[in-house]
């Protein structure tokens, strides 16, 4: 096996945990009897460590290497999982996710930096693509592993089910089957106190956190404003359901097909077509009505936002400073946790003003304006440059 897989084993594992995680404290609250709105800042203390964490992360793993960092957050995040297990009562579960959310994201930037580092240039949106596969299979698996573990094992064994995957992830470290662990993205430079705001004004990589923001837009709309369309269309919860599973099939879907699509297309040409997909069936999404059609722009929004993080990344980390690599990418992590914290409330706002199906026809037109402002680095202007380019065509 290559680097990559045992990478990709690697985050599966520790995703895993936090999807599981996830379901487990929020489950574990309502046993409680906690109320919808104390759920709500449960989940939502997944992301807030994140959102600050993530730019100090990628600069320390630019530093001093990944072995480190791994070893750390996989440690904490079986440290913060298994808390319930010892001790209940709700104040554990806000610990609980304040610590698994940090010490998972964190773990998330420090294995996109490291798949980076694997095969050379032309690999490396692939790389992103297999990773983000895992992802996405984690997100399947972990709510499983939870659900029937408490049904079948209780909240307390549970917990300590689910704080074992990142254990087992550190059987990767020790065997060494990851290399490259402790290598620097490339010396340091005397530059002063580096700030983020200097990765932000760089006039390449400014378009590519942009268009993190508008992928970010698509997804949470599509999924925090699904089941109010749903419920306004009278349909069932089974078939709201399936709707919602349909955008997650085509996001397991695409992330296939990106390795064949990375040799024909540059990495701002993909981010240009998944985003004009997604917009386009976010605009059909607002006009039907019909289940089979709300599945059929279900998937396509999915087909178009399932490849918005592999090649964000990889365009990232082809106009990145070598030297700040991870941390440009920690910083794409910090402004895509912000939007999902900040995008939900402002997406209920609007709604409660002009109606959940315009709101879809708003956010679809906000991306199309998007697609349209950005359209000159189809031909690899400002920076714009993927795979194709270096191969020496498009």
């Amino acid at each position: 096996m290559k680097p990559i897989h045992y990478l990709v084993a690697f985050i599966t594992l520790n995703h895993g945990t936090l999807a599981a995680a996830r379901v487990a404290v929020s489950l574990y609250a309502v046993h409680l009897d906690a109320s919808p709105t104390v759920v709500g800042i449960l989940i939502a203390l997944f992301s807030v460590i994140p959102t600050l964490a993530c730019v100090p992360v990628g600069r320390l793993v630019d530093r001093t290497g990944a072995r480190k960092p791994m070893l750390i957050s996989t440690l904490l995040a079986s440290a913060g999982v298994v808390l319930p297990f010892f001790w209940e009562g709700m104040t554990t579960l806000f610990l609980t996710g304040l610590i698994v959310g940090g010490a998972c994201f964190a773990l998330y930037i420090v294995n996109t930096g490291l798949g980076g580092r694997y095969g050379g240039a032309e690999d490396r949106t692939a790389n992103f693509a297999r990773m983000h596969l895992g992802i996405a299979v984690s997100n399947g698996v972990g709510p499983l592993i939870a659900g029937f573990g408490i049904d079948y094992l209780g909240f307390a064994h549970t917990f300590l089910l689910i704080a074992m995957l990142p254990l087992l992830s550190l059987s990767f470290l020790m065997l060494r089957t990851l290399p490259k662990l402790d290598e620097i993205a490339a010396p340091v430079q005397d530059e002063g106190k580096p700030s983020f705001v200097e990765l932000l004004r760089d006039r390449r990589m400014f378009p590519i956190y942009v268009m993190a923001v508008y992928f970010m837009l698509a997804w949470d709309i599509f999924m925090v404003m699904t089941p109010l369309y749903g419920a306004q269309l009278q349909l069932s919860a089974s078939q709201i359901g399936v709707i919602i599973s349909s955008f997650s099939v085509a996001v397991f879907a695409v992330r296939i097909c990106t390795t064949p699509l990375a040799r024909r297309f540059t990495t701002w040409q993909l981010m240009l077509l998944s985003l004009a997909v997604a917009g386009t069936s976010m605009l059909g999404f607002g006009l039907v009505s019909a289940v089979p059609l709300l599945i059929i722009f279900a998937f396509g929004m999915g087909f178009g936002q399932g490849m918005g993080s592999p090649v964000g990344s990889a365009a990232l980390y082809e106009v990145a400073p070598a030297h700040r690599v991870t941390e440009a990418l920690g910083l794409r992590m910090a402004v895509t946790t912000a939007c999902q914290t900040g995008l939900p409330l402002v997406a209920g706002g609007v709604s409660s003003l002009i109606g959940v199906a315009p709101l879809f026809w708003l956010a679809g037109a906000v991306i199309f304006a998007g697609v349209w402002h950005y359209r000159g680095h189809w031909y690899g202007g400002h920076g714009g440059h993927g795979v194709a380019d270096e191969k020496g065509g498009t």
